[in-house]
């Protein structure tokens, strides 16, 4: 199935609801912008729905496509002002 199919964040969802019912975690942190890109625009962001305490989505847009963002589903997702520590302190 192609990531762009309709189908595939209902599968998605269903992996991750299992994972979750497991125990496990899948958690991203989009790195800073190193010097050299600083001048460029972020293309990668992070999105949630309301309820959550932190993002839980990473959007990414298609090259192929600009007004179609691909989605990435995790159990949280942190931004580069984010540290090791405060990751560790919330979801350890």
């Amino acid at each position: 199935m192609r990531l762009g199919d309709k189908e595939r964040p209902d599968v998605l969802q269903e992996d991750i609801e299992r994972a979750q019912a497991m125990g496990i975690r899948v958690v991203a942190r989009i790195r800073p912008q190193q010097r050299h890109e600083l001048d460029k625009d972020v293309i990668v962001s992070a999105a949630s729905d309301d309820t959550a305490v932190h993002p839980t989505v990473v959007k990414v847009p298609n090259p192929k496509n600009e007004s179609e963002d691909f989605s990435f589903q995790f159990s949280s997702v942190y931004d580069g002002d984010s540290n090791q520590q405060e990751i560790f302190d919330n979801e350890g």
